[in-house]
């Protein structure tokens, strides 16, 4: 737990862009928006 705990205190900007909806948009871009052109 303390590994995790401190990962979290050494990657806050990584914990704040999940929070704010940041890291959605970035697997919004770099996954779903891929995929769909794979497919087309």
């Amino acid at each position: 737990m303390k590994k995790t705990v401190r990962w979290y205190l050494n990657n806050q900007t990584w914990s704040d862009d999940v929070a704010s909806g940041d890291y959605r948009q970035w697997v919004e871009t770099n996954y779903v928006q891929r995929e769909q052109t794979i497919s087309d």
